[in-house]
């Protein structure tokens, strides 16, 4: 008797939906709402890649990172899921990179509370 690996290979891929903003020297974590069906997929590779210049995508972990900007700026994310067949599945996002005008943190170390992040932004 042979036993053979079976290969699952991906029939589709989603990011889920919603409104993704990432600030100037920000970041913002994908991965974390890309799905993938089957869930068994026998997955090889997740990609991920932008053309856009205003932000840097990390092409294994999917962190985006926003540069500097003098304006809000829409960029487009793909992730591209490939399975031990060959088989790619591509998902793409739009992020919303916005400028920081102002940035408050205020941090208190009673039990009771926890970090609150304040952002404002003119544009």
């Amino acid at each position: 008797v042979t036993i053979v690996d079976q290969i699952f290979p991906v029939e589709s891929v989603t990011i889920a939906d919603g409104e993704y903003t990432v600030t100037e020297s920000g970041t913002l974590d994908l991965s974390q709402y890309l799905s993938y069906s089957p869930a068994n997929a026998s997955v090889s590779s997740v990609v991920w890649k932008t053309t856009s210049s205003y932000v840097d995508v990390d092409a294994t972990t999917g962190v985006v990172s926003g540069k500097t900007t003098s304006a809000r700026r829409e960029v487009k994310i793909t992730a591209t899921v490939t399975t031990a067949d060959g088989t790619s599945k591509s998902a793409t996002v739009t992020v919303l990179l916005v400028k920081v005008d102002k940035l408050i943190t205020l941090s208190v170390s009673s039990p009771n509370f926890s970090l609150l992040f304040l952002s404002f932004s003119r544009n």
